[in-house]
């Protein structure tokens, strides 16, 4: 195998970030912003907190998730790796390609 395709496979498909926010209750106060390379957790009440946090890859901005447990008060975002989403679609168009060919 390749050095890029070793590479690549050593690339997990996702992530999970999982952030204590011990003194929140819910993620109405909560201000998440996922760019390719950077997440950015803000919130203003009860209590402020920032999270600055750079990626060793870059991201797909619009096929994560995030969700609030209220009972262990943590903020929890899936984050897709940008490469492998471009990868898995370009696989997919090929594949759709060789069928219709």
């Amino acid at each position: 195998m390749s050095s890029a395709l070793q590479s690549y496979a050593n690339i997990p498909a996702a992530f999970e970030l999982t952030v204590q926010l011990p003194e929140l209750k819910s993620a109405s106060s909560c201000d998440l912003d996922v760019t390719e390379r950077h997440v950015r957790l803000t919130t203003q009440k009860p209590v402020s907190y920032l999270l600055e946090l750079d990626l060793p890859y870059p991201v797909d901005e619009d096929s994560g998730s995030a969700r609030f447990d209220k009972t262990k008060h943590q903020l929890v975002s899936i984050l897709t790796w940008y490469a492998r989403t471009r990868t898995n679609h370009f696989l997919l168009n090929l594949a759709l390609a060789r069928l219709s060919s």
